[in-house]
């Protein structure tokens, strides 16, 4: 999504990524090595983001057993990276504290 920021947040004027079903699979193959078996979009204000569920067949190197709850995916806007929001950041840090892990997830 884009985002225009002027200096009042309440003036903010956004427009959502464009992100179907498929580019969700086709990112979750590419990028990931899993073939989804299920995606669920979900409410996002400026990102999309998706509640996925794959395979347990998978080419990842690094993921020794798939969620059966599955995982989130999440395509950030981005205008958020260009103008130095570090929201993702936080929000990364905000899950390991609440999963009580110091380790990062590809």
């Amino acid at each position: 999504m884009a985002c225009v920021i002027v200096s009042d947040p309440s003036t903010w004027v956004c427009e959502t990524p464009k992100l179907t079903e498929d580019d969700a699979e086709d990112l979750l193959i590419k990028l990931y090595g899993f073939k989804a078996t299920s995606v669920e979009k979900m409410s996002s204000d400026r990102d999309k983001v998706c509640h996925v569920k794959v395979d347990s067949s998978h080419d990842n190197p690094h993921v020794d057993n798939v969620c059966s709850h599955g995982y989130i995916l999440k395509v950030v806007n981005s205008l958020d990276t260009q103008s130095g929001i570090v929201g993702n950041t936080v929000v990364h840090c905000i899950l390991m504290h609440i999963l009580g892990s110091n380790k990062t997830y590809i």
